[in-house]
């Protein structure tokens, strides 16, 4: 309390060597792991990728039409992510562009883990002023006892950290003191990235803000 906030790190891991592809962010002393692609890419990727095989949650994410600051969003969950998301590529759900799941490498996140982080990332996009959200029907999990929800809020701290990285921000109304008092927000970041390699890593102190998940349309 009243300290420094110490510095630490997030890799940026791209298996194909293509930023605009897969990446699987990590961070330092940390057992979760967050997968991302764009939607035309993903059916490869999820194919092929058995990370998508855990349980977890994911967010689907769209960018406004007018090219303003706004998302759309859909938060699900399961506990086998690639099953799940063959359901979201129909007409109805046609918005989304890019593909955010949220895992463990160590397998540890349970049925109830993620149901409670689910219902956790749809209530703090409804409070984001610029989120369009597009789960009809709100999640209802278990609640967790004391310890096990410290935890999962924690995870979800650095959950939240790691997705402004890329400029996914419909959650990002919650990253202040007052709404996480025990966890504070992430500073701005500067980027140090390094050409023709497959390993980005960003470490958070005094610099630029991050960039948007894809690529804007033409």
């Amino acid at each position: 309390h009243g300290g420094a906030i110490a510095a630490y790190r997030i890799m940026f891991f791209l298996p194909p060597r293509d930023p605009n592809g897969l990446r699987i962010a990590r961070k330092s002393h940390w057992t979760g792991e967050v997968l991302m692609c764009p939607r035309n890419l993903y059916p490869d990727v999820v194919k092929v990728r058995k990370e998508f095989e855990r349980t977890g949650a994911y967010i689907l994410v769209g960018q406004a039409e007018d090219g303003s600051e706004g998302s759309h969003v859909y938060v699900g969950e399961s506990d086998n992510v690639r099953t799940r998301i063959k359901d979201h590529t129909d007409v109805s759900k046609e918005f989304w562009r890019d593909l955010v799941v949220i895992t463990k490498v160590d397998g540890s996140l349970h049925k109830a883990d993620v149901r409670y982080l689910e219902e956790r990332l749809v209530a703090l996009a409804r409070k984001s002023q610029l989120t369009i959200v597009h789960n009809i029907k709100e999640p209802a999990p278990p609640r967790p006892t004391e310890a096990p929800k410290a935890d999962l809020d924690s995870f979800l701290v650095d959950v939240l950290a790691i997705l402004q990285l890329p400029g996914v921000r419909a959650f990002s109304a919650e990253l202040s003191p007052a709404a996480w008092p025990s966890s504070p927000p992430p500073p701005a970041l500067a980027r140090h990235n390094y050409p023709n390699t497959a390993l980005g890593e960003f470490l958070f102190h005094a610099g630029v803000a991050p960039g948007p998940l894809s690529p804007p349309r033409d």
